[in-house]
């Protein structure tokens, strides 16, 4: 009788965890469509063909196309997020120059990771304006400028926006170009490196004056 009421009692978590693994292959097959059609071609029946389930399946699990992109920019923002942090508090400890360059670099791994991801929110950010900041892209910008605080004092922030918004368009150029992201990130903090040099040195004449 004991061993009946542990099985009924696991039925629930076991009919839960076989729906999210289904609602999780139809994100996935939405995915590889938005990625390889682009968003204007991503129906739900085409997503449903790809995920190998009736339309109306589909609709049991989403009750339409933006609510399935919704949820999956949600469970790739989710599994972003860990990655990046982990990658802020890997190179904590590093120089300057240092760190910059192994965050990028970690960045940049994390976004190809997930490339076909990348062209969907690409695509996204395109034909969705306004749209809000997502987390993912806070995390990054918050890391950027806690990097370059401690060298550019009051405009940390500023700097970090602009490279971040560099390295997007880095991220852009290589999706068309099939070509990985890592390359590309080494050369953004190359480039701006000598800048943040100049910057370094401008501030320090300037405490010598004042002093």
């Amino acid at each position: 009788m004991a061993v009946k009421a542990r099985s009924i009692a696991r039925r629930p978590d076991m009919r839960t965890r076989a729906r999210e693994a289904a609602a999780t292959a139809i994100l996935e097959a939405a995915e590889e469509v938005a990625a390889t059609r682009g968003l204007e071609a991503t129906s739900t029946s085409a997503i449903a063909e790809r995920a190998g389930v009736a339309v109306g399946t589909l609709y049991n699990y989403f009750p339409d196309r933006d609510a399935l992109l919704a949820a999956l920019f949600k469970l790739r923002r989710d599994a972003l997020l860990p990655i990046l942090i982990a990658a802020a508090e890997a190179t904590a400890g590093l120089p300057f120059e240092e760190r910059l360059r192994a965050y990028m670099a970690g960045v940049a791994r994390a976004f190809d990771e997930f490339r076909p991801f990348c062209r969907v929110a690409m695509a996204a950010a395109e034909s969705v304006k306004p749209r809000p900041r997502s987390a993912v892209l806070l995390a990054i910008t918050e890391t950027l400028t806690e990097i370059l605080r401690p060298i550019l004092r009051g405009r940390a922030e500023e700097h970090a926006r602009m490279l971040f918004g560099a390295f997007k368009a880095q991220l852009h150029w290589r999706l068309e170009h099939d070509e990985p992201f890592e390359p590309g990130a080494q050369l953004l903090v190359d480039t701006f490196l000598p800048g943040i040099r100049q910057q370094r040195g401008d501030q320090r004449g300037d405490q010598r004056g004042e002093s």
